[in-house]
Parts: structure tokens; sequence; C-alpha cells
């Protein structure tokens, strides 16, 4: 038997996350230390942010609005990462528990599919690591690609930009003088450096514990699996607790990014444009799936059962079972607070920056694009 404490699901992921100091290498190892190497990590890339967002005000006091497109994408994408990291810092023992809570397979079982899904999961894992470190590496190699086209531009438009960092950066020194640019570069490549998946895997175990209990004509299996699915349910309740936040925050940002950036790429051809939207874009297409297979599998237990013979049944299960049907009816949710919850209808409605949540991503971004066109 597994211990209750260990983790045994998502192995890979959170290997990656223990790598890059955002995860603990023990469960139990939240201590002072866990929390020292976090500040540590995200305060040692700080110069990025305050440099970028220096670098759009003093754009916009001269009123030169050279590169304003990509210096909003930059700071709104770093800032969006600095609240995830501190909201997940936050919540990192709420998330451990729920960890702890998937890998529980002595209370109910385990899935049938477990292995296969949890490999497969894993497999993804590194698939998206990969995908994460490819993007990196686009953004850290397009400055240089883009070198002369920058410096030509200083030349036309008679500006002094830093050519060859990865984003518009200003601070009180000379930025084109060594060792500085060098090293800010380096500095600014280092910066850059399947939960629901599982509860999706538990809604259709409970489902199947449902209708074999129904088969059998059970009360007391039947008890058992609604046991179950209150359990799952609650998992998913925690799941919201630690995400509900970091999914508004991404959900708000994200518009507002691809506008930015879409308004870049209508201009002129930019790698590093084209792997901030890919990176932005991919990642909200990625949650929101899962978020509505979430909804779609929590129901399916309710229709699922009022499609089984239930009409065989003794009067003490029909009771029962008028209960559960009454409780599926109530769809389980991503959310991503005001916003509602993450699914596909959400990749439309994404980056309304709270004026009017119905509107879709192509009029949100267009509001942006037709705002930068009048600066420019």
């Amino acid at each position: 038997m597994e211990s209750r404490d260990k983790i045994l699901v998502l192995e890979n992921s959170l290997k990656y996350l223990s790598r890059n100091l955002v995860f603990p290498k023990k469960e139990q190892d939240v201590g002072k230390e866990f929390y020292l190497k976090f500040a540590a990590l995200s305060f040692s890339t700080i110069m990025f942010l305050v440099g970028s967002i220096l670098h759009l005000a003093v754009n916009i006091k001269r009123k030169t609005y050279i590169n304003l497109d990509l210096d909003l994408a930059l700071a709104i994408s770093l800032t969006g990462s600095y609240y995830f990291n501190f909201s997940y810092l936050k919540q990192i023992k709420n998330t451990i528990e729920i960890y702890k809570k998937l890998s529980d397979f002595q209370s109910f079982g385990a899935p049938d599919d477990f292995h296969v899904t949890n490999g497969k999961l894993n497999r993804i894992a590194k698939y998206h690591y990969v995908y994460i470190i490819s993007a990196v590496c686009g953004l850290c190699i397009a400055p240089w690609l883009e070198y002369e086209k920058c410096t030509e531009e200083n030349l036309e438009l008679h500006i002094e930009e830093v050519c060859g960092l990865i984003g518009g950066m200003w601070l009180p020194v000379d930025l084109d003088q060594v060792p500085y640019k060098q090293l800010l570069y380096f500095f600014q490549v280092y910066s850059s450096g399947g939960t629901v998946e599982h509860l999706i895997l538990r809604f259709k175990h409970v489902k199947r514990i449902f209708l074999d209990a129904l088969r059998r004509n059970s009360r007391g299996q039947f008890k058992e699996a609604v046991q179950y699915h209150v359990t799952v349910t609650e998992m998913a309740d925690m799941v919201n607790s630690s995400f509900n936040m970091c999914m508004f925050v991404h959900v708000l940002l994200t518009g507002a990014i691809l506008g930015c950036v879409g308004y870049r790429l209508i201009k002129s051809y930019s790698l590093g444009a084209i792997c901030l939207f890919i990176g932005w874009f991919v990642s909200m297409v990625m949650v929101c799936f899962s978020g509505q297979r979430l909804r779609e599998e929590s129901v399916s237990i309710g229709d699922a059962i009022y499609k089984s013979d239930w009409l065989t049944l003794n009067k003490d299960l029909e009771r029962d079972l008028v209960l559960v049907l009454m409780r599926c009816q109530k769809p389980v949710f991503l959310r991503s607070g005001p916003f509602g919850y993450m699914s596909y209808a959400t990749i439309l409605t994404v980056g309304n920056a709270g004026i009017c949540v119905s509107e879709n991503v192509l009029k949100t971004s267009y509001s942006y694009l037709t705002l930068l066109s009048r600066t420019s």
C-alpha cells in the first residue's frame, strides 16, 4: 500500500518545478529555506521588470512612442508573471494537499486508467517543457537576428534604442557600453527562464462506481460512491481556492498582451513578438480546454445515471438517486474570478479588461490595436 502522504501524480511536472526552485524537493520541505530560495529567485529578476516599465515611461514622456506595443506587452507579461508566482507561493501548502488527495488510492481505489493517463500527462509535461525552452530561446535569439534592423531604425528615426536586448529597457546608465549591455542580455535570458486532468479522471472513476452500484442494486456501494463524489468535488473546490485569482489575472492580461503583440505583427515581422504571442495564447487554450472537459465530465455523471436502468431499483435507492441527480445538475468549473469559468467560450471573451465580458477576444484585441495606432 502506498502512503497517503506520498505524491504519485504529475511527477514530471513537479520535478521541473522543483528544478526551478518553485516546488519543494520533498512535499514536507515547505519551510523557511524554500521560501527564501523562492524569494531570492523572484527578486533577482526584478530589474528586468523595472527597466521595462521605465523604458515605457520614458518613451511616453519623450512622446517618441517607439516600440510602445512591445513595451506594454512585456510590462503586462512580467507583472502578471510576478503575480502568478507569489499567488502560487501563498497557496503552495494547499496545492501540495491537493496532490496528496489525488494520490490517495486507499480510500476509494485507483481510477481504471490512472497509470495510462498519468503516463500521458508526464509525456505531455516533457513536451511542454521543451516548448517553453524553445519559446525562451526564440525570445533570446530574436534580438540578435533583428539587430541590423534595429540599428537602421535608430538612424532613420534619430533615436537611441539599445539593440540586442530581448525587450526595451531604460536604466540611468549607458546601456550601450560594455559590460552593461552584455550582462543585461544574459540577465534577461535568466529572467525568462494536469491537476485538472486528474480531477477529470476521478470524476470518470466516480461515474463508474455509481453505475456499478446501480447495476448491482447495492445501496451500500451507492453511498460509498456518493461519499467519493463529495470528496472529488471538494478537491475541485481546493483547486479553485488555489488558482481562482490566478486564472482571473491570466484572462485579464492575455487579451491586452495579444492586442499589443498583434499590433506589432501587423506593423512588421518580429520573432520575439511571435514567441510572446504563441506562448500566451497556447497557455490560455490549454487551460480553457481542461476547464471545458472538467465541466463536461462532472455533468456526465448525472447523464449516465439518468440513462441507467433505474426503474428496477429498490425504493430507498431510488430516493437516494434523486438527490444525486439534483447535485449533478450543478457543474464543477475551473473558475476565473469575475470572468466566470475557463471554457471554450473564455477564449472568445478573454482579454476584455473588465469592460464587457461578453465581447470576444478579436473585438478586445482590435480595441487595443486601434488605441496603439492612434498614438503612433
